[in-house]
């Protein structure tokens, strides 16, 4: 399993078979800002992280990397 947050988002979104449109869809996000979560450009903020992770059904700190 991917240890940063960029490689535990995209690994999780694959194992679901989403799109990054569709993970967009269900985070209330645009498409480029999973681009750029996917590419380490940048990082959620503790609220999309926290959606992030119940979107996944994992927790925070798991998907954050730690």
């Amino acid at each position: 399993m991917e240890t940063t947050f960029a490689g535990r988002l995209k690994q999780l979104r694959k194992l679901k078979g989403w799109s990054q449109y569709t993970l967009a869809k269900k985070a209330g996000v645009s498409r480029s800002t999973v681009k750029l979560w996917e590419l380490e450009a940048c990082e959620p903020r503790m609220q999309k992280l926290k959606r992030l992770a119940e979107v996944f059904g994992v927790s925070v700190d798991f998907i954050s990397g730690n």
